[in-house]
């Protein structure tokens, strides 16, 4: 028996509180699915590689030393765990930005403004905060979410050292790295090569802050 196909995709239909959350448990769910697939492997090679190295600890040299185990987990680690998480990074921004867009025409029809949000000067989430904040008189400042919007605002940056420089950061000016996305701040390392790591803390907050921040936005 066929299955019947579902009538509606999540992402393409009309914005409210229901599709955002079910959006966003998408990018949740394939996210930890491919980040637990990885611990998985991480777990296996690393028992393998502890093997080798228990195996070989009496021996002279390591000329008879296997090093397969300890570059599969080098490329785990700073290949395919990165990728998800830069990836998933990526689509979560994408999907802030995207919805920002559909709240600022929400509230443009529900208030009845004739000015919309493609009207004012600036780009992305910065003119769509600007349209919520200061036409649709959305408080962002709003303690209760005013952090969650720092957030955001940091993960622009981050993004934008993602998509533009491959989040390699010799091939941008570090300064304005540093200064821009403060790795004080938690969440991004940068690794002997130069490359940009993100946490996985760090991306499970950036979806949970998401998600939050664009149901708060629906429900003023």
């Amino acid at each position: 028996m066929s299955l019947r196909p579902a009538s509606t995709n999540p992402i393409t239909s009309p914005v409210n509180s229901y599709t955002v959350s079910k959006r966003i448990n998408l990018i949740r769910e394939n996210f930890k699915k491919i980040e637990d697939l990885y611990k998985h492997e991480h777990n296996a090679l690393q028992a393998q590689h502890d093997e080798e190295v228990e195996r070989t600890k009496d021996h002279e040299d390591d000329d008879d030393f296997n090093y397969t185990y300890a570059s599969d987990l080098q490329t785990v680690e700073e290949c395919f765990v990165r990728s998800n998480r830069v990836s998933t990074l990526l689509l979560c921004y994408s999907f802030i930005e995207s919805v920002m867009k559909d709240v600022c025409l929400i509230k443009k029809e529900q208030m009845k403004i004739t000015l919309s949000e493609s009207d004012l000067k600036g780009n992305g989430i910065f003119r769509s905060e600007t349209y919520l904040e200061k036409v649709a008189k959305i408080d962002i400042s709003n303690p209760g979410i005013n952090g969650t919007w720092v957030h955001l605002k940091r993960l622009n940056k981050i993004r934008n050292y993602l998509s533009h420089a491959e989040g390699n950061v010799k091939k941008i000016d570090r300064g304005d790295f540093n200064k821009e996305v403060n790795l004080t701040s938690g969440g991004v390392t940068i690794d002997r090569y130069g490359l940009i790591h993100i946490t996985e803390k760090y991306v499970e907050e950036s979806i949970d802050r998401a998600e939050n921040f664009i149901l708060y936005l629906l429900k003023q």
